[in-house]
């Protein structure tokens, strides 16, 4: 994952579902290419932070081994408003039927308590053994672990944070 589109975790249940914050500022890169006035973050930043949601939700279930998660399908995805920098998103994520090989979840998006997106899709587990696909396995436990730390995972599951 080159950009983690998740602020903070504030609440994890293994297994079950995650929550999480996100505020995307006026300064992110991603918003710096809008000609309008009024810019607003794209749907596809949304959906890929409703799937990085879900990605940490799974991968915390074992933190020793984290397979690889490959954003498989996209089942349906809604949003009812335009998200504009500055504003506080709360992000949900819940395992709906879970896998050894695919788990589906539903994301939702809500803005000061009103849901305006959500996303039912599919996440793939592949194996890290021996560099598959040319993912370096040791690179990615490592940037597992750092990246459970940045996002207040490891509170939740009793390491520090």
């Amino acid at each position: 994952m080159r950009y983690v589109l998740l602020d903070r975790v504030t609440s994890l249940e293994r297994g079950a579902s995650l929550t999480a914050l996100k505020v995307f500022p006026l300064t992110d890169e991603s918003l710096n290419t809008m000609t309008s006035f009024k810019p607003t973050v794209p749907p596809g930043l949304l959906i890929e932070a409703m799937a990085q949601a879900g990605g940490v939700l799974l991968s915390a279930e074992d933190r020793e081994e984290p397979s690889g998660l490959v954003f498989a399908k996209i089942e349906r995805a809604t949003f009812s408003k335009n998200v504009c920098p500055g504003q506080r998103l709360q992000i949900r994520a819940e395992v709906l039927e879970p896998g050894p090989e695919a788990s589906r979840l539903l994301s939702t998006i809500t803005l000061d308590g009103e849901k305006i997106g959500e996303m039912t899709y599919f996440l793939a587990r592949r194996s890290l053994q021996d560099g598959v696909d040319n993912v370096d396995g040791e690179a990615f436990k490592r940037a597992h672990n750092e990246r459970g730390a940045v996002l207040g995972v490891r509170s939740f599951l009793g390491g520090e944070s």
